[in-house]
């Protein structure tokens, strides 16, 4: 039997009117990058913040780009969005999404409705689960170097992974870790990119890792979501 899910313990409230402003303005001048999905269990797109207006936001950066993925944004459809402010502050909603901006001689921008309220989450654990022994993860490499037994999967998500290091490494937050090369179950290879989210040092030697997925191909999502489906009705037929 597998260890269970780590069950999140979030914290949420409205916010509106001056406190959104606020937010609203950090998260441009930071050029804070949001993740949007046209639902839950769609590809999402990463975007950054670019320009707010009295009715708009502005919008750049997209990635991934290709025409084909980008067809599953609707103009003038509503879209979940979700940016963060600091490791577990993150802002969340559902907004109009109007496409791309007329704008010819410069970046290519797009356009979502500037929101009159979003919630305000805590996230003291992120939703992530523990590989079992029938849906094992394994990290073969971190860039160039093979990783053997030294580093552990000690969780995964659709938003990122926890790693156990045996041995201290160079790691701060906001750092782009080395590409992971991972084998989920027995014939799913990923090579993805992350984020450094957060770093503990162990009382027994090494380090903890939580890693925020960059953006992948659709690919590369479907695969990985494909496992997670797996793994999380493992977990159900196990409790």
């Amino acid at each position: 039997m597998g260890e269970k899910n780590d069950k999140p313990v979030n914290e949420e409230r409205r916010v509106v009117g001056e406190n959104l402003d606020r937010v609203l303005a950090i998260a441009c001048r930071k050029q804070m990058r949001m993740k949007i999905a046209a639902g839950p269990d769609h590809f999402p797109f990463y975007i950054r913040f670019k320009q707010l207006l009295p009715d708009e936001i502005y919008l750049c950066d997209m990635q991934p780009t290709t025409e084909q993925e980008e067809e599953q944004l609707l103009v003038d459809s509503d879209i979940d969005v979700v940016f963060p402010l600091d490791r577990r502050e993150h802002f969340a909603g559902r907004l109009m999404f109007k496409g791309r901006l007329d704008n010819l001689s410069g970046p290519l921008l797009y356009r979502i409705d500037r929101p009159r309220e979003l919630l305000y989450i805590i996230k003291r654990r992120n939703e992530r689960m523990a590989p079992t022994e029938g849906l094992p993860a394994a990290c073969l490499s971190i860039g160039d170097k093979h990783t053997n037994e030294d580093v552990v999967v000690k969780n995964i998500s659709a938003d990122g992974i926890g790693l156990l290091l045996a041995d201290e490494r160079p790691a701060q937050p906001g750092m782009i870790f080395p590409p992971l090369k991972l084998k989920l179950s027995a014939n799913i290879y990923l090579t993805l990119t992350a984020q450094v989210r957060h770093v503990t040092k162990l009382q027994t030697g090494g380090l903890y890792l939580g890693l925020m997925w960059e953006p992948m191909s659709k690919r590369q999502y479907e695969a990985l979501f494909s496992y997670l489906s797996n793994l999380a009705e493992s977990h159900r037929r196990s409790e």
